[in-house]
């Protein structure tokens, strides 16, 4: 009978064979799952990458909308440095945080995880159905955004 020592995976007590050195990371139902430890590192790999890849779509959304890192950080409710490191990829952007900037800005969660933009605005369809109100929101809105295009230094 081999024995199991612990260690520490994520942030998460598992434990480890101690002969054959395969990772058991978690318990599902009295079942666990076994990964090596090439496995574990994969995961931490692909996990990594999603988390620059989402960085990189917050940015994108943060800068696109007229945003600051220092905005989105007390938005977060952390700090600018920790809010920069999100954006690096650095840190994952947690579930919570998504729906707090969906909320609050608007930006969809799935293209922050899928880089899927799945939005099409028929603008004629809009300004025939829409208010006064709405109209003139609208435009006063997309003439901020194309002067800030304009005088942009990129």
């Amino acid at each position: 009978m081999c024995s199991l020592l612990p260690f520490h995976v994520t942030g998460k007590v598992a434990l480890r064979h101690k002969k054959c050195r395969k990772a058991i990371c978690f318990m599902v139902k009295r079942v666990a799952i076994i990964y090596s430890e090439s496995e574990v590192q994969n995961m931490r790999t692909e996990k990594k990458e999603l988390n620059i890849q989402i960085g990189k779509r917050l940015q994108t959304a943060r800068e696109n909308s007229g945003y600051t890192q220092e905005t989105f950080a007390e938005a977060l409710d952390v700090g600018v440095e920790h809010y920069r490191k999100i954006e690096l990829g650095m840190y994952g952007l947690q579930r919570e945080n998504m729906l707090i900037l969906y909320e609050k800005y608007k930006i969809d969660p799935t293209y922050l995880l899928t880089g899927e933009k799945n939005h099409t605005f028929d603008v004629d369809l809009f300004l025939a159905n829409c208010s006064r109100e709405e109209r003139d929101k609208f435009i006063d809105r997309m003439l901020v955004f194309m002067r800030k295009i304009m005088i942009s230094p990129k």
